[in-house]
């Protein structure tokens, strides 16, 4: 059977769990712990190294992406659910985790793509060349029928007397613009 530990609790417990790494198969952490126990990882080299919700380590600036960039492992992966297509920068960040230096470094990947592609195919078929082999990508189409049906729940929260007061001042107070700019001829058709 497989051994989990989850790193949760007190850092002295996780910091325990760490350092008896041999008892365990498999280490699950969240972003947030893991950028507050990176020294806890200077030491450990994983065989694995899995991030599930990549998005998370899209700025290649954030504490989440520097962190996890620490961690040493001798194979990593990157799962998310969000098109990379939002940003280069976002696609850099990842395969910056996933293989450093493979897309250059930020300065030259920056230089050489971004803001680029538009205008030149030939820059984005070499970097669509470059990135094709390691990604799998799967289309909403295809897993449709393995998604859940969408659960909608709606609540109602009356606001106290006080909220009220002040909302209904805000709404007034923003009225009272909107009239004074159609008064005024501001706004046109």
């Amino acid at each position: 059977a497989i051994k989990i530990c989850a790193l949760i609790g007190p850092k002295a417990e996780r910091r325990n769990n760490l350092n008896n790494i041999k008892k365990y198969d498999v280490f699950i952490t969240t972003y947030n712990i893991l950028k507050r126990d990176i020294e806890l990882y200077n030491e450990i080299t994983f065989t694995y190294c899995i991030l599930d919700e990549a998005q998370n380590i899209k700025n290649p600036l954030s504490q989440n992406a520097k962190a996890c960039k620490n961690i040493k492992a001798n194979r990593k992966f990157a799962l998310t659910g969000t098109p990379l297509e939002n940003s280069l920068m976002e696609l850099w960040s990842i395969f910056d985790f996933i293989m450093p230096g493979y897309l250059y470094d930020e300065k030259r990947f920056r230089a050489k793509y971004y803001r680029k592609l538009d205008e030149d195919k030939v820059l984005t078929d070499n970097l669509n060349m470059l990135i094709k082999p390691f990604i799998l990508r799967r289309y909403k189409k295809d897993v449709l029928k393995e998604l859940p049906d969408k659960i909608e729940n709606k609540f109602i929260v009356p606001m106290e007397k006080r909220q009220m007061e002040v909302y209904e001042t805000y709404v007034n107070h923003v009225k009272d613009i909107i009239e004074k700019k159609v008064k005024d001829n501001e706004f046109k058709s």
